[in-house]
């Protein structure tokens, strides 16, 4: 994430918009195809991409600091990075309230076992924080789970143990 992404994510969160509304807005730029190509393309000038917005916003019912703030990204050029800006917001408000979010990459299903040692793993490296876990299934990794979160991955998947046993037994 670049500084100017960072500091529109800081602005959004000092204008204290509903975080509902923040995660509608990104839902509905994340699902358009078209009005992403649309803001993307330079040979809108700014201007219509403004009245663009506005118009969408209008007619989603969204409030007009969401609006205004969005207008704003147009004018300055940063409304191409408006999800990642958005992504941000969350960022920012994660750290706010303590929160790490963890992705769980595995391959059967979670188990009560795993969950703890992976919240153990968590607890080490974040402490007094409030976890939001998210799984996803990945056949590939053989087996074990690997562990995302802000600045630290854990692999401990079977596809990762068999890579390094094979560098082990390569540098012999």
């Amino acid at each position: 994430m670049t500084q100017e992404i960072l500091n529109c994510s800081k602005v959004l969160m000092q204008l204290d918009i509903a975080e509902e509304e923040i995660k509608e807005v990104k839902e509905l730029f994340h699902s358009s195809l078209v009005l992403d190509k649309v803001l993307a393309t330079p040979t809108y000038s700014e201007k219509t991409k403004e009245h663009l917005v506005g118009t969408i916003m209008d007619k989603g019912g969204f409030s007009v600091l969401m609006k205004h703030f969005l207008q704003e990204m147009c004018r300055i050029g940063m409304i191409v990075h408006a999800e990642e800006i958005m992504d941000g917001y969350q960022q920012l408000m994660d750290e706010k309230e303590g929160i790490v979010r963890a992705v769980i990459i595995h391959v059967g299903e979670d188990t009560p076992e795993g969950r703890a040692a992976m919240q153990k793993v968590l607890e080490e490296r974040y402490r007094s924080k409030k976890f939001i876990w998210r799984q996803e299934r990945d056949d590939s990794i053989l087996g074990g789970y690997i562990m995302k979160c802000p600045g630290h991955e854990y692999d401990a998947s079977y596809q990762n143990q068999l890579r390094r046993l094979k560098q082990r037994i390569i540098r012999r």
